[in-house]
């Protein structure tokens, strides 16, 4: 079967931006998906925490169990959940490892 090539559109790339540039301005952690943002079936958690001071946004219950565990090591300042990995990097793995990079579950059907 021939590979396909994974292609970042204008739109993710602008929201990518827009993200880290509200980052960048606000100076905190902003979740790039929060729970609102995600149609899913399951357990969702969208708490405040005292600690860090502001929502966090879980979208398991595997992601739940591990913030409040790292939360409360004594050697960590911040738990950055939902944060947005860069896409060249990530192809660039999949392709290294020679595994298919994670998309839209309509186009990977397509490829079956």
């Amino acid at each position: 079967m021939p590979k396909k090539i994974v292609t970042k559109s204008k739109e993710i790339v602008k929201s990518l931006n827009a993200w880290k540039q509200e980052i960048a301005t606000s100076g905190k952690h902003i979740p790039y998906l929060t729970v609102r943002d995600v149609n899913k079936i399951g357990r969702r958690h969208w708490i405040h925490c005292p600690r860090q001071g502001r929502d966090v946004h879980l979208l398991s219950d595997g992601e739940f169990r591990a913030y409040k565990i790292l939360l409360w090591q004594p050697n960590v300042i911040s738990v950055e959940e939902q944060y947005a990995l860069d896409i060249d990097e990530t192809l660039d793995i999949a392709t290294g490892a020679n595994i298919i990079h994670p998309r839209d579950w309509k186009t990977f059907l397509g490829m079956l």
